[in-house]
């Protein structure tokens, strides 16, 4: 009867693994970074704006990635609104902002400075919301 709260323990351990898998482009650390930005409505409306600038042609003002740029794409951008990308971290979608994916067509979007790029974080979480 011992080993039936050990075994009960893994299973839950196994399933929450499941659960989030992680960006398999960024580093498991990112998963930890934490927005040094509040989520207010000023940061909300420049990731807006950055977001139009930098990567509604690929993905789409609704993130859905539904465009002729991304149709034409070798490897289709990401929708912003499904589930796997809704079940990232602010700090995985920050170091897929930051550093891009390589051979895939996603820039990196290091002339951004910090402030920028969390800001462009917040309004990408924010497309998941709007599903």
């Amino acid at each position: 009867m011992k080993t039936l709260p050990f075994v009960l323990l893994s299973a839950v351990a196994a399933v929450s693994l499941l659960a989030h898998e992680g960006h398999p482009h960024a580093p498991a650390a990112a998963m930890k970074l934490v927005s040094p930005i509040p989520n207010s409505p000023e940061n909300l409306a420049n990731g807006k704006k950055l977001y139009g600038e930098k990567c509604a042609a690929c993905h789409g003002a609704d993130g859905r990635s539904a465009t002729t740029t991304a149709a034409a794409a070798k490897v289709k951008p990401a929708d912003l609104t499904s589930h796997h990308v809704t079940m990232l971290t602010p700090g995985e979608i920050y170091w897929v902002t930051t550093h891009g994916i390589p051979m895939s067509g996603m820039p990196a979007n290091l002339n951004l400075n910090v402030r920028e790029r969390w800001q462009l974080v917040e309004y990408t979480r924010e497309l998941g919301k709007l599903k």
